[in-house]
């Protein structure tokens, strides 16, 4: 095997032309050139996993290494390697947070049926606009008949006449309510029911804020995913958290020992 060697003039000659390098000039140079960090990483293509890092988890993971590589301005191989490692913990806290947030979903109170216990706050709440939830139906049907038709029919009138006259004629025939002849249609009544719609409304969206603000709450409370959850994800921080420290470490040290040999030259 024959290996090459270079003259101590040539190695010379060499590493002064090198201190000319200005590096790229041009916007297409330096559009190249700010992804060779990313084309020769060891770890760009195995650390991104697409179904758990989400959508453009590539580019953001590139996007994170590119970042780091300008903070840092690594020279040479090893103090490449050690940024990408910082990069890909950095990654994993990243996933760690995301597992978190998951976890909780699934364990969390939002992801539960919202069937609330009988005689719970929640529940009595909800009870007691059952009847106006019920009723808003029949009076908006009502409203769009008259706006259609300009009169109400028996059947109609009859679902709703409790609830918009303070003294209600004669009820209609249960038995054929079609046959019986129709309530006079005036503007007074076509007034007592659009009070009547924004009244049931106003009380069904207090009632619906109310139980948003308790639900809210309960929410918060239950925010927190299982014990065992939260002691393997805990561990997975503290482990990617010290090797950040480990590469950070060595990374300084190449670093200060480069800037003190540039000092005593």
């Amino acid at each position: 095997m024959i290996k090459r060697t270079v003259t101590k003039k040539k190695l010379a000659a060499n590493q002064r032309n090198s201190k000319r390098s200005t590096g790229p000039r041009t916007e297409w140079g330096k559009s190249n050139s700010r992804f060779n960090a990313v084309k020769c990483g060891l770890f760009a293509d195995e650390v991104v996993i697409p179904d758990c890092d989400g959508e453009n988890a590539s580019q953001n993971f590139s996007e994170l290494l590119l970042d780091l590589q300008h903070e840092f301005e690594p020279l040479g191989r090893f103090e490449n390697v050690l940024v990408e490692t910082i990069a890909e913990c950095f990654w994993r806290l990243r996933r760690t947070t995301r597992a978190e947030n998951g976890s909780t979903r699934v364990e969390g109170f939002w992801d539960k049926s919202y069937e609330f216990p009988k005689g719970s706050f929640i529940d009595q709440l909800n009870r007691s606009v059952d009847l106006e939830r019920l009723c808003l139906p029949a009076l908006n049907e009502a409203r769009e008949e008259i706006r259609r038709t300009g009169k109400l029919s028996a059947r109609s009138y009859k679902k709703i006449r409790l609830l918009v006259e303070d003294h209600p004629s004669d009820p209609p025939n249960d038995k054929n309510p079609d046959t019986t002849s129709e309530p006079v249609i005036d503007d007074d009544f076509v007034e007592r029911i659009e009070e009547k719609i924004e009244l049931l409304q106003l009380t069904v969206l207090q009632v619906d804020s109310r139980v948003a603000t308790r639900l809210e709450d309960c929410v918060k409370q239950g925010s927190l995913p299982p014990a065992d959850e939260i002691e393997k994800i805990y561990r997975c921080r503290m482990r990617t958290e010290k090797e950040i420290d480990w590469a950070l470490g060595k990374l300084f040290f190449l670093q200060k020992n480069r800037s003190h040999k540039k000092q005593r030259r």
